[in-house]
């Protein structure tokens, strides 16, 4: 019954939220043929505000369960979304869950959704990624699909609480898939510079540090 629940709530919020979203952020998406219809998959993106989790998942056209700080679930108001949508609680003393949910997801062949960066960029910039990304990749033999988010940073940067209509757009890359013998941290740092080809090819350069851009174009 508890499943059932979470699946009426997520279309219900997908569908009100996205016409929403969509009339007043003009999101547009880029790449949508790269996302793999079926199968296990990590959906690892920048984060560079707090509307980013809420535009992608309403735009991807599969359910995405997102590992997320646990700090939330501590919030009472937000933690019964937190609940019906399924997400992966993770901090200092959950890791071990958080680890074993997201195995368990992929292990069904669904979509498990992670901001490897770790944290929101207050500086707007593309921070490096941790290896949490790399090490569910290879444990859960899932392909990682990079993302790169733009324009949910200037709709709603931080220190900011209301909104503005800022046109976002949302670009896919291809899927990769880690075989053989490969470290966790060169994997987050493969994904990090993907997702900073997928800026700096659309003319989002300023998403990327100056300093890493030639190392990455």
């Amino acid at each position: 019954m508890a499943e059932f629940f979470k699946y009426i709530f997520y279309y219900f919020a997908k569908t009100i939220i996205g016409l929403v979203f969509n009339i007043y952020f003009r999101v547009k998406s880029y790449g949508k043929e790269n996302i793999p219809k079926r199968g296990r998959l990590i959906v690892a993106a920048n984060h560079s505000s707090y509307l980013d989790p809420f535009i992608l998942g309403i735009m991807f056209p599969r359910r995405i369960h997102y590992i997320m700080t646990s700090t939330y679930y501590e919030k009472k108001i937000l933690r019964p979304f937190c609940y019906l949508l399924d997400t992966i609680p993770i901090g200092s003393n959950s890791q071990v869950s958080a680890y074993k949910k997201t195995m368990r997801f992929l292990a069904k062949e669904k979509v498990v959704g992670i901001f490897p960066e770790g944290q929101r960029s207050r500086e707007g910039y593309l921070l490096d990624a941790r290896k949490g990304v790399g090490v569910y990749a290879l444990r859960g033999k899932a392909p990682i699909l990079p993302v790169a988010i733009v324009g949910a940073r200037e709709a709603l940067p931080p220190h900011s609480k209301i909104p503005k209509p800022a046109k976002v757009k949302i670009f896919y890359g291809k899927p990769i898939k880690f075989e053989g013998e490969i470290l966790p941290e060169e994997i987050s740092d493969t994904i990090k510079k993907e997702i900073a080809k997928l800026f700096i090819e659309n003319g989002y350069e300023d998403y990327v540090k100056k300093e890493e851009r030639e190392e990455v174009s």
